[in-house]
């Protein structure tokens, strides 16, 4: 089991368990030309029903009849849409849920902390402080009016939400649920989660989604396995470890996306003979051109989805996305982008 890090909003830990030395595999530098992939590929094809767990009942759930008398009109016909089968309305709803863990950081005394330094900044002729500040101060009251609108009982859906969203193919859900952004409803309680029937359930289902979405050609399963493998993710705790596999994945990402900056932080593992370099070379070859068709992509088309929705306080890695449309967190009042 591979132990993750997490950022935490008001401290930055390493949590490392055990030691791993890691050096670094000389990759190609001269990959063969092939073409930029600029339209998205098909969701996953594989019978996701297939790999659908049951999932453990915890605290009753008050019927949705209920709960939702008091909602907002949006946020209630967003939840309709969900319940009625939309995919993407699941996906918003989600991932605007799973963000609410982090709502209790955006107290009002620090929305107004946030708009005097804002203030302060832009007095002062420092634009970049001005215009970071103020990222901050949208994002978080952002998350506030939302959240502040949904009681603990449709908070608690959210983790339902994303994984019914992942379950029914939608690609972005998928990331996020099998980097199990949905289990943390409390950030100052990131483990919490360990001890819930649920994560029995994610741990069946996670690695069999992004196995999926990989086979169906979607670049965004190679970087979520990339995560996985240096430590940096919920997926870390299930992922076995494998130094050829971790190796045949940086490899996969080089061929895939080429020489990006946002990649060289993943280190490949030391320590490797002769035979298993070759053999990662050979297996990332292998998937690069059966499940890719040998081409290659934009990085920045392809890390939305690894992006949490409180990014803008966080050093994730990964540049700003380039996508034209939202991600679910992003989208609309009727769960479109």
């Amino acid at each position: 089991m591979r132990t993750p890090f997490r950022v935490s909003l008001l401290v930055l830990c390493v949590a490392l368990v055990g030691a791993i030395a890691w050096g670094s595999l000389e990759l190609d530098t001269a990959p063969t030309e092939v073409a930029v992939a600029t339209t998205p590929q098909a969701p996953p094809t594989r019978d996701i029903a297939d790999i659908a767990r049951p999932l453990p009942a915890e605290a009753p759930i008050a019927p949705a009849s209920e709960a939702n008398r008091a909602l907002a009109p949006e946020l209630a016909a967003l939840l309709a849409r969900a319940e009625a089968g939309d995919s993407r309305a699941a996906c918003t709803l989600g991932t605007r849920l799973a963000a609410c863990a982090y709502a209790d950081f955006y107290t009002d005394e620090r929305l107004e902390s946030l708009r005097r330094e804002e203030a302060h900044a832009d007095a002062g002729g420092d634009r970049t402080r001005a215009d970071e500040m103020a990222r901050i101060l949208l994002r978080g009251t952002t998350i506030r009016s939302f959240c502040d609108q949904a009681d603990a009982s449709l908070q608690n859906r959210g983790f339902d939400l994303m994984r019914q969203a992942a379950l029914a193919g939608e690609p972005e859900a998928i990331v996020r649920y099998a980097n199990g952004e949905a289990l943390a409803r409390r950030a100052m309680q990131p483990y919490a989660f360990l001890r819930m029937p649920r994560f029995e359930t994610w741990r069946a289902e996670a690695p069999a989604l992004i196995e999926a979405l990989q086979q169906s050609g979607r670049p965004e399963a190679v970087l979520v396995m990339l995560v996985a493998n240096d430590g940096g993710s919920h997926l870390s705790f299930i992922t076995p470890i494998d130094p050829v596999q971790d190796a045949a994945y940086r490899l996969l990402a080089h061929h895939l996306f080429g020489e990006h900056e946002a990649l060289r932080r993943f280190k490949a593992p030391a320590g490797l003979t002769p035979e298993q370099q070759h053999e990662a070379a050979q297996r990332a070859e292998a998937w690069h051109r059966e499940q890719f068709s040998g081409k290659r992509f934009r990085l920045e088309e392809h890390v939305a989805a690894l992006r949490s929705p409180i990014a803008t306080e966080l050093p994730v890695g990964w540049p700003e996305p380039a996508n034209s449309s939202p991600a679910c967190f992003d989208g609309d009042a009727e769960g479109r982008p």
